[in-house]
């Protein structure tokens, strides 16, 4: 009944998508059953949006429960009896290495725990089709660094975020089958390009492909020695482009044989230089064809240059060109480093590279919100010591500040949670903070998420104690995003209306590695330079239409510009170009002893009723003793 119930609501709610107050009728009958349950959801819950999400996590509760990192199995049988005891539980089945039988599941769901008796063994192969594996479920199968073969042919819950995170294993997979996966994109297998060693990838039938064999030629591009099936050449183009496109890879094929066949001797010096020319000329009319196809069919048009000159002074003439208006900064952990917080991911000094004390089943572990909700001690730990409001902006950090005051900036997207771009002058409006942020905090638990104010979490973190909520004794937890959530909504409604209308990117202190972060210099129009300030080059590879001189990853040789610095220095160079080094710096000064100078009124007030508190603690002691 109460099933029924729920499906009822969540069907009247999608027919009408404002919020839904309950009220009753105005008429002299009852109120039906159904009328009266929505009266107690309004009364109880304030609006139905809110009863959705909540309906929508119980919904999904089988897909977590089968993804649970089996923590405790890892400590007792060791890591490769945990991973076969995941891949049963989904449904699965697996081949131990040096072996030929397969563990499944049989019809019931039952299976034999056997392979208990073989801790030491490594899984070669993997067959989770048609389960409800995720991108949360492959932390199971992390410590298998011998699987050759992975099929997870037809799941609902593969998505690119779990191809994306496939990179684990890079060294070992030769064969994988995503194929009659209903939410895999282009973007998904962009990630795919880390897997050099894959020789076959089955790619049938997935619907979101709107042209399949652009995609195999796009792939075979990205990895030269894997096999693409399940889509061919063809697929998804009109007539005369199919035809074209089989007689040149005909003649491409014949060529190659002809290659093969013909020795390689001196005397054949002078016409092998003849026919490599017709070769490049053959290529170039190939290569003319293809981008004019892609151009046609996915829009992938070549932009026009905006930019005299790829550098730091062609970027500062165009700035100052008048023609610019609506800059977007993406930044990272990077832009924070000299601040004092460290990055995620440099050798070293990263902060996942100092996770050990912790005693953390895999670094990313902190940021993942199933082992947070029975572990939290480790993140608040951490949080501690890189709590907002104990480091000021850097250089960086004011000059997208003066980016601002001068109506250039159109939107800052920051990955960061240190709340930094705050403090520098951005107000809400101005920033989109991807990955959350500390600002706000609320309780995990959907039948209360209260929400906590920046202050009242403070007080928790640094007294020690775990964030319980006052009204329900649950964890209470910041606004960041952690791995398994959602990314705010508004990152996504502002993405899809600030990208198109960008005149520079500005990409700053970020690996661009975290989708769909990452993915966000792709929407820019093709004509939008891109600056990148790091300190090296990242975002080359994001798909392989670079190699066919279109957009997507970063092009530096045609019209993207890199500049390999600190954040600090690459932001001074390009505001000492503007002629704006002077205001920066007067900027920074100013700015940090006003933040310095509330620092010790702050302290002073401390102090202050500290020695209050002490003193009537001296006077009760001295009437007591006077009594």
């Amino acid at each position: 009944m109460a099933a029924s119930m729920l499906l009822q609501v969540r069907r009247h709610c999608a027919l009408v998508p404002s919020l839904i107050v309950a009220r009753r009728h105005y008429t002299s009958s009852p109120p039906s059953l159904f009328n009266k349950f929505l009266l107690q959801l309004n009364r109880r819950f304030l609006e139905v949006e809110y009863f959705l999400r909540l309906s929508n996590w119980f919904k999904n509760r089988d897909v977590r429960r089968k993804n649970l990192f089996y923590e405790s199995a890892q400590k007792t049988y060791g890591a490769n009896v945990a991973a076969a005891y995941s891949i049963l539980k989904l449904g699965g089945g697996f081949r131990f290495a040096g072996q030929t039988e397969w563990f499944c599941v049989d019809s019931k769901g039952k299976f034999s725990f056997d392979f208990v008796n073989t801790p030491d063994s490594t899984i070669e192969e993997i067959d989770l089709s048609r389960t409800l594996i995720n991108h949360v479920g492959l932390h199971n199968l992390a410590s298998q660094r011998n699987l050759r073969s992975l099929s997870v042919q037809g799941c609902p819950e593969v998505d690119d975020w779990f191809l994306a995170r496939l990179h684990i294993f890079r060294e070992t997979l030769q064969e994988l089958n995503i194929s009659h996966c209903p939410r895999i994109t282009v973007g998904g297998l962009a990630a795919l390009q880390h897997l050099r060693k894959l020789q076959q990838l089955d790619i049938s039938s997935l619907s979101q492909l709107q042209s399949p064999g652009l995609v195999r030629i796009l792939i075979e591009e990205m990895l030269p020695h894997c096999k693409v099936i399940g889509a061919e050449y063809d697929q998804g183009l009109d007539a005369t482009d199919a035809n074209t496109l089989k007689c040149l890879y005909r003649e491409k094929k014949e060529q190659n044989k002809t290659a093969e066949e013909e020795p390689d001797t001196p005397e054949h010096e002078a016409d092998s230089d003849d026919s490599s020319e017709e070769g490049d000329a053959s290529g170039d009319t190939e290569m003319d064809f293809l981008r004019s196809l892609f151009s046609r069919t996915l829009g992938l048009s070549p932009g026009e240059k905006v930019l005299d000159e790829l550098s730091l002074d062609g970027v500062a003439r165009y700035i100052q060109s008048g023609k610019c208006k609506n800059i977007i900064c993406m930044v990272g952990a990077g832009i924070s480093t000299s601040a004092g917080i460290p990055d995620f991911r440099s050798p070293g000094t990263g902060l996942y590279s100092n996770l050990q004390k912790y005693n953390l089943p895999y670094p990313e572990a902190i940021f993942q919100i199933d082992y947070f909700k029975k572990h939290p001690e480790p993140f608040f730990a951490l949080a501690r010591e890189l709590y907002p409001g104990q480091f000021k902006p850097t250089v960086c950090h004011y000059f997208m500040r003066m980016l601002k005051d001068k109506g250039l900036l159109k939107r800052c997207y920051s990955q960061n949670i240190d709340t930094l771009e705050r403090v520098a002058g951005l107000e809400g409006e101005d920033l989109i903070e991807a990955h959350g942020t500390f600002h706000t905090s609320h309780c995990v638990s959907f039948l209360c998420r209260k929400e906590y104010s920046m202050e009242w979490m403070k007080d928790k973190i640094f007294s020690e104690d775990i964030p319980k909520c006052e009204a329900c004794n649950s964890l209470v937890k910041p606004d960041i995003v952690f791995f398994g959530e959602n990314l705010p909504a508004r990152f996504f409604s502002s993405m899809k209306k600030d990208f198109p209308q960008c005149d520079l990117l500005i990409i700053m202190g970020t690996s661009l590695q975290v989708q769909p972060f990452a993915s966000l210099i792709s929407r820019v129009p093709n004509s939008c330079p891109r600056l990148l300030i790091n300190m090296e080059k990242t975002g080359q590879s994001d798909f392989a239409t670079g190699l066919l001189g279109f957009g997507g990853g970063m092009d530096f040789d045609s019209g993207d510009v890199a500049h390999l610095s600190t954040c600090d220095d690459g932001c001074l160079a390009l505001a000492e170009l503007l002629g704006w080094k002077a205001d920066i710096e007067e900027l920074v000064k100013r700015e940090h002893a006003l933040i310095d100078s509330k620092d010790v009124k702050k302290k002073g007030t401390q102090t202050n009723q500290s020695s209050a508190a002490s003193e009537k603690g001296i006077r009760n002691t001295d009437t007591e003793n006077t009594k």
